[in-house]
């Protein structure tokens, strides 16, 4: 090993025997075990007793952890959980993720799986927060029922207030930045997956294609599995009452709206949601768990939190269940769809985002023009 390698051994406690290193520069040695620290830090395994340190204390290693066993190397999950946390940032003997190796994790560890679920689910509680907090200040200046109405549903306003989906991001974007050398905001993106680096312009307008062409899938799916579990219902006898869009309110007005409606569709909100549940959860768990339980994982979650409308608007239990029915289905369709788009294309947001906005903004236009024509 030359003196260049040796200086990066940069260990808090010592592998073998869990004791304190002191901050010595090129310390070779654990002064109390007397392990070989360049040897683990080359060969990822202890080193025999014949290559001890002498002049240590002559005392035998501790039982050494599961994870390392002689002649065996080292597990990667348990060099990564190493952390020095005195300053709150990722610092296992990997090291902080430097800006060559922004696009080289996928075999990586990156944030535990209690990150990969609750970070994004903080910032989709505070998304919601910052919208009720709007609502409650709209009721305090306004103090009129029917205007606060009209407020809320002037389609001009949902344009403004789709801006909070920004909230949603902000959690794993800061997240991300403990595992990163250089954490600036580009980085923090990039290692989220957003980011066109590794791409030329034929590279990105292909991605574009894939995820405009996926979105007309989804859409397809959506409207097929909808189909289904309503032929399904019907066979039992269920009445289906039918329901009424989300964004069929915009469609009272005109096309500017529409139109600004789909921008925010294709550059906020499928931008944001991608990056907060493909790019942090999704990515987090196919490391901590494996690839196909965080695509489940986190399709089941995507889907499940669409759900809250159904559960304030349903009067009682049968209709929750009816609704529960035809909504979560089409919900979990396509956010498995995405989420195996997001595989496909090796963790990079551009074609998921743009499938994701492109849907949202197909839904828009297929209401829009069901009010002009019917």
């Amino acid at each position: 090993m030359t003196d260049n390698e040796e200086q990066k051994i940069e260990w808090t406690y010592c592998p073998a025997c869990g004791s304190a290193i002191p901050s010595i520069e090129r310390i070779r040695f654990c002064i109390k075990c007397g392990v070989d620290l360049y040897y683990i830090k080359e060969h990822k395994t202890l080193p025999s007793r014949q290559e001890e340190n002498t002049y240590a204390q002559p005392r035998g290693y501790p039982s050494p952890p599961a994870y390392y066993k002689q002649d065996k190397v080292m597990s990667k999950d348990a060099i990564l959980d190493n952390k020095d946390n005195s300053q709150g940032r990722y610092d296992g003997p990997y090291g902080l993720i430097t800006d060559d190796k922004l696009l080289d994790t996928k075999e990586r560890r990156l944030w535990s799986g209690w990150a990969s679920i609750s970070i994004p689910l903080l910032g989709f509680l505070a998304m919601q927060g910052v919208l009720f907090g709007i609502i409650i200040l709209i009721v305090f200046i306004v103090m009129d029922i029917n205007a606060i109405i009209n407020i809320v549903l002037n389609p001009f306003f949902l344009v403004i207030i789709t801006l909070v989906e920004l909230v949603l991001i902000l959690f794993p974007i800061w997240w991300s930045g403990r595992y990163l050398q250089n954490p600036n905001l580009k980085n923090r993106l990039t290692v989220l997956g957003f980011s066109t680096r590794g791409f030329d312009r034929k590279g990105i307008m292909k991605e574009v294609g894939i995820g405009i062409g996926f979105a007309f899938i989804g859409l397809l799916v959506v409207i097929g599995s909808s189909l289904l579990i309503q032929i399904i219902l019907e066979l039992f006898g269920v009445r289906i009452i039918p329901q009424e869009d989300p964004y069929v309110t915009i469609t009272i007005y005109d096309l500017i709206t529409l139109i600004l409606m789909i921008l925010m569709m294709i550059l906020v909100v499928g931008p944001c949601e991608e990056i907060a549940f493909r790019g942090f959860m999704q990515r987090g768990l196919s490391r901590v768990l494996s690839k196909n339980w965080g695509f489940i994982i986190t399709a089941l979650i995507f889907a499940g939190i669409h759900l809250i409308n159904i559960f304030i608007l349903s009067e009682n239990l049968g209709d929750l269940f009816i609704s529960f029915l035809l909504v979560f289905p089409p919900y979990l369709a396509i956010s498995l769809m995405i989420g195996g788009l997001y595989r496909w294309r090796e963790e990079n947001l551009i074609a998921v985002s743009i499938t994701h906005g492109v849907y949202n903004s197909l839904t828009l236009i297929i209401a829009f023009l069901y009010m002009i024509f019917y």
